[in-house]
């Protein structure tokens, strides 16, 4: 039943998310043919250059607009399938609450990771637009391999880890901000008046939670790091201690975090 959730939402908001994606193609097209007219070759030249920065800066807003939208978007879809007058279409299907929540946090996360990776390609493109091919020519001129073995020897992090842990930094970090404002709006739907402030407050209430007990693993962390002798050859110890730490803090709160979605959509849902 869970595919047939997923491959259902995925059917549901193709539309408007394939609209969003063709809107920063739209602007990625327009942001590469300026780039291209007015280049940063062409360095001696002050109208030139100023008129290669607006562009740049221009694109840039736009398409973290757009970002933006997009998560809102997935928020908003979430809010009104599971909360509001669809949700009593939602919540007539032969599915339990964990598979309408699973899959509509595999839809969402799925369409941000798409986003991101549409918006990496077309910031790229725009500014080798702008540069006049320098910035990829750039990248091919940067020594890889060495740099690469240059990280291997200072923190014992071969390439592939690095890459490994910097998705992993981003995948629970998109769906720990997913999970906190679907927790949000569970708790706030059990309100029957200003659910929307209740949501608020509880996200304010919780962030403060959160950041205290942040600060206070933090200490333990710099405590346990003073503790144990740093000589500048010898770093292999702490990336992985500070990324276990974090993977470790933000795994437990997604866990939490989910689980609290589910025994409130299960046990006390209540709908407009």
């Amino acid at each position: 039943m869970l595919g047939k959730l997923i491959k259902h939402e995925f059917k549901n908001s193709a539309r408007q998310m394939l609209t969003l994606l063709a809107v920063v193609i739209l602007v990625t097209v327009f942001g590469f043919a300026a780039g291209n007219t007015i280049s940063y070759a062409n360095s001696n030249n002050l109208n030139a250059s100023v008129a290669a920065v607006l562009i740049e800066v221009v694109f840039m807003l736009s398409i973290f607009s757009i970002y933006i939208i997009v998560f809102v978007q997935q928020c908003e879809s979430y809010y009104k399938t599971m909360y509001s007058l669809r949700g009593y279409l939602t919540h007539t299907l032969p599915a339990n609450e964990l598979e309408l929540l699973g899959s509509k946090l595999i839809v969402s996360f799925a369409w941000i990771v798409a986003t991101t990776l549409v918006c990496i390609g077309a910031g790229m493109l725009v500014i080798n637009s702008i540069t006049g091919g320098e910035f990829f020519a750039s990248l091919n001129r940067v020594e890889w391999s060495l740099m690469a073995k240059m990280l291997y020897s200072k923190t014992g992090i071969s390439a592939a880890q690095l890459i490994l842990y910097v998705l992993l930094f981003f995948a629970i970090g998109v769906l720990t901000s997913l999970l906190f404002i679907f927790f949000c709006m569970a708790v706030g739907q059990l309100s029957t008046k200003n659910r929307k402030a209740v949501s608020i407050l509880t996200g304010i209430g919780l962030q403060f939670l959160l950041m205290f007990i942040s600060t206070s693993v933090t200490r333990l962390f710099v405590r346990r790091v003073v503790n144990i002798e740093i000589t500048r050859t010898d770093l292999s110890f702490y990336p992985p201690l500070v990324m276990w730490t974090f993977w470790g803090m933000c795994l437990a709160v997604g866990v939490l975090l989910f689980l609290g979605c589910y025994l409130i959509n299960r046990k006390h849902l209540n709908l407009e």
